[in-house]
């Protein structure tokens, strides 16, 4: 499946953390796989699960604000760990609670390519963990976000939505060198999975590139077409949203408190996201995203969002 992480929760235990919309058939997908004789249960705990994602340069220390033994809990946590459970079954007295003895499980992760963690919670306990959160931040500048804030972070930091940006195509040629398990010479794979062949023998797979465009326009993501110098269509836009802490001086891409020298004016917001192209174009190349109502310039860039901070070390961010 196209948008999970797996966490091992015990010896016999494992979390699938999908999209929340994807529960039902993600969950039907891993019964289907289940062969005859096999001992494994598959429980959809979608709606018995509470979430808030705490991101940005503060997180650190709000989160130390809420928990019991921050000390210990904040303690060799490398990006894209987790530790606790919010299952009261297996948390034990070497999990993670809240200062009320409440369990958790916190992951220092989230879909926006920033420092920050993700909280994990049973349901019943998910709107006190939320006023506790905006207690905890009120002195530090928290702010209560949507998911646009999200698409649009997401899309700046260069991570992929399920079923916009990998949808119903061959998904192989994409900038996500991580979502396929490529051996050192691809475009073999170290590993077989369900796919794999119709992935390595695919002919004229197509090409999935970031871009920014040079001003905060956008134009509709799954209408608009990607046009070519000589206004010839190349392909679709998959998403096109407008990072508001990013802007172009002198050639180059920069964010709000990264990368800026002397004299360099405050970003103002570009749009940005995701094409898929027929043919293969080389970083820089120029483009044009037309849809109904306008025509914007944009550029395909290796990277959207420079100086990400989602794997900065825990003692910078305290």
């Amino acid at each position: 499946f196209d948008d999970a992480v797996v966490c091992q929760m015990a010896d016999d235990r494992y979390l699938v953390v999908v999209n929340a919309g994807m529960g039902m058939e993600i969950s039907g997908h891993l019964r289907s796989q289940q062969k005859t004789g096999q001992q494994a249960r598959v429980m959809d705990i979608t709606v018995d699960t509470g979430k808030v994602d705490l991101q940005g340069p503060l997180a650190a220390k709000i989160v130390w604000k809420i928990l019991k033994q921050p000390g210990t809990d904040l303690a060799d946590f490398p990006y894209f760990a987790f530790k606790g459970s919010f299952d009261p079954d297996i948390s034990g007295s070497s999990g993670v609670f809240l200062k009320d003895g409440t369990p958790v499980m916190l992951s220092r992760s989230g879909y926006t390519g920033e420092f920050g963690f993700e909280i994990f919670i049973a349901r019943q306990s998910l709107k006190d963990l939320w006023l506790r959160l905006l207690e905890a931040g009120k002195d530090l500048g928290i702010k209560p976000c949507g998911l646009a804030a999200r698409d649009s972070l997401r899309a700046g930091a260069g991570l992929p939505l399920a079923h916009q940006d990998i949808g119903n195509w061959i998904f192989l040629n994409n900038p996500w060198s991580f979502a396929l398990p490529f051996n050192r010479d691809k475009p073999g794979f170290t590993k077989n999975f369900i796919g794999a062949h119709a992935l390595l023998s695919a002919r004229d797979p197509g090409y999935t590139y970031p871009f920014a465009g040079y001003d905060a326009r956008k134009v509709s993501a799954g209408e608009a077409l990607v046009m070519d110098g000589q206004d010839n269509e190349m392909g679709k836009v998959l998403t096109c949203v407008t990072d508001m802490g990013i802007d172009w001086d002198k050639g180059r891409i920069f964010r709000i408190g990264v990368g800026q020298g002397a004299g360099t004016p405050r970003p103002r917001g570009l749009c940005c996201g995701f094409l898929w192209l027929r043919s293969k174009v080389e970083t820089g190349s120029e483009i044009v995203l037309r849809d109904k109502r306008r025509d914007i310039k944009a550029c395909i860039v290796e990277q959207i969002r420079p100086g990400l901070t989602a794997r900065r070390s825990l003692k910078e961010m305290l």
